[in-house]
């Protein structure tokens, strides 16, 4: 039987809130991988899902929408992202990720509209790269540890209608 996924405008998703079981993100990436490897929009948002986004996320080049936001997620988050340059809304916020900084290669993402990664574990401060995503209107990266001032980056963006830096250092 196929796996309990379902497919609404090109996005594939699974949902299983009302679960208090732990599942193993590798099974989900195994299943994701081979049913959806061409998919458009992944939404697997509060499914408890656990350990590391692999690096080989960064072969779903065709992927415009990549939402894993409430999970459990503790590793990093990959550099390897950046190789989607298709993504517009990349929404990773409110997983336990552990402290690192935001990856320059995310710069790369330049369709992203929306960069959602509040109390993610973010620590220092915003990468310069970043002046290229020209076509951002959300950028929330509250509730983490970055430092430093507000990159003079985001006065350069003529699409931002969303910035959320509060609760930084």
């Amino acid at each position: 039987p196929p796996p309990p996924f379902f497919l609404l405008e090109q996005c594939a998703g699974f949902n299983k809130k009302k679960s208090s079981a732990k599942t193993p993100f590798w099974f989900w990436l195994l299943l994701i991988f081979w049913w959806f490897f061409d998919c458009r929009c992944l939404n697997l948002d509060a499914n408890y899902l656990s350990g590391d986004i692999p690096a080989s996320f960064g072969e779903f080049r065709l992927l415009e929408s990549l939402i894993l936001t409430s999970n459990l997620l503790n590793g990093t988050i990959p550099a390897s992202l950046g190789n989607i340059t298709s993504l517009k809304r990349l929404q990773l916020a409110y997983n336990p990720f552990r402290p690192s900084q935001l990856a320059p290669e995310l710069g790369n993402l330049t369709n992203l509209e929306d960069f959602w990664l509040s109390n993610c574990g973010l620590i220092g401060s915003i990468p310069e790269s970043f002046a290229k995503l020209s076509r951002l209107a959300n950028f929330d990266v509250a509730e983490n540890g970055l430092t430093g001032p507000i990159p003079t980056l985001f006065f350069q963006l003529k699409n931002i209608v969303q910035l959320e830096l509060y609760n930084n250092r």
